[in-house]
């Protein structure tokens, strides 16, 4: 079960990346082109928010049945904090990833408590931007000492 889900959220983190992109255009777009925020604009916003609410839950189950994570743990925090490999599986990527969450929600009331379309689409530019960046610096990327395969098989 857990190389399955280790799979899932792996290839997962293309998918929150491409709705990301997505939404940030059409922010963008609304904001600096103008525009009204229709349809389109706030189901795609829906559908990131679902799409990475999914992913974070899906890394959390495998935090916590992750070896990986056993091991940081067992370590100690002394041990975890100095390895670069234990603190970023152990601390690092699941406080980047939460805090993600949590700005893309806060992001998400401000737009629906924006006065109009224009300072709706700048909101959510800025928090998708921020949050696109906060997730873009916490993927294992391979070239990172912790890094993985960019496309994980079974």
């Amino acid at each position: 079960m857990y190389s399955f889900a280790l799979f899932v959220h792996s290839w997962g983190r293309w998918l929150v990346l491409l709705t990301m992109v997505l939404l940030l255009i059409k922010s963008f777009r609304g904001w600096l082109g103008g525009g009204e925020a229709d349809k389109k604009f706030h189901t795609t916003r829906l559908i990131t928010m679902i799409v990475y609410d999914l992913q974070v839950m899906l890394g959390l189950y495998l935090y916590f049945i992750s070896p990986n994570v056993k091991a940081a743990f067992e370590a100690g925090m002394k041990m975890t904090m100095s390895d670069t490999q234990l603190r970023y599986v152990a601390v690092e990527h699941i406080f980047a990833m939460v805090l993600g969450v949590i700005l893309l929600h806060v992001g998400n009331v401000l737009v629906k408590k924006a006065p109009d379309a224009k300072a709706a689409f700048k909101r959510m530019a800025i928090t998708v931007l921020v949050v696109f960046l906060l997730v873009m610096v916490s993927i294992p990327w391979p070239f990172l000492p912790y890094g993985r395969v960019l496309f994980r098989g079974m």
